[in-house]
């Protein structure tokens, strides 16, 4: 079938990983390095962005589907690949996640991104927050490592699955 890919039941699952690897790395990002009065403002913007495109796709398709010729399936494929070039040059300026540069260890750097992001009343409030940045971290690796998939169906995990259970059915 190609080189990435042997079936297209594999293509399928691919596209759906990158489609869902897509729409959830953009919200993450964005509430990482967005100021927390912003932050609502900017999810907004990329589940518009998401509903911009639909629309936009869809009356692309709709205008192809009763085109004759080769631009019939050129013309969506096309504008599809017109995307990318300029979010990836948008890419070059995109600021380091500071949450990023603490799970690599990077505390320096972190440190000043926070100063980057951050308005100008709260710079000096930078390492605090990479400190607290630190302790998440932690907690969150601690957390990790005492849980498991299994866990979830003990004790009040359990009763908490299984009475969402009776809700739905």
């Amino acid at each position: 079938m190609g080189y990435f890919v042997s079936s297209p039941r594999d293509a399928r699952a691919t596209l759906t990983k990158v489609s869902i690897l897509s729409s959830t790395l953009a919200e993450a990002y964005a509430s990482e390095v967005c100021p927390i009065s912003l932050r609502g403002y900017l999810l907004t913007f990329v589940n518009l962005c998401w509903v911009m495109g639909h629309l936009i796709g869809a009356g692309i398709l709709r205008k192809a589907a009763i085109m004759t010729g080769t631009w019939s399936y050129r013309m969506p494929f096309a504008v599809q690949w017109a995307w990318p070039v300029p979010l990836f040059a948008l890419l070059l300026f995109a600021p380091e996640s500071p949450w990023w540069l603490v799970r690599k260890g990077k505390l320096d750097k972190a440190e000043r991104s926070v100063r980057r992001l951050a308005p100008s009343q709260q710079k000096d409030e930078a390492r605090d927050a990479v400190a607290a940045m630190v302790r998440t971290n932690q907690l969150e690796k601690d957390v990790q490592e005492s849980t498991s998939w299994l866990s979830c169906f003990r004790g009040t995990d359990l009763s908490v699955c299984l009475s969402s259970r009776r809700n739905i059915c």
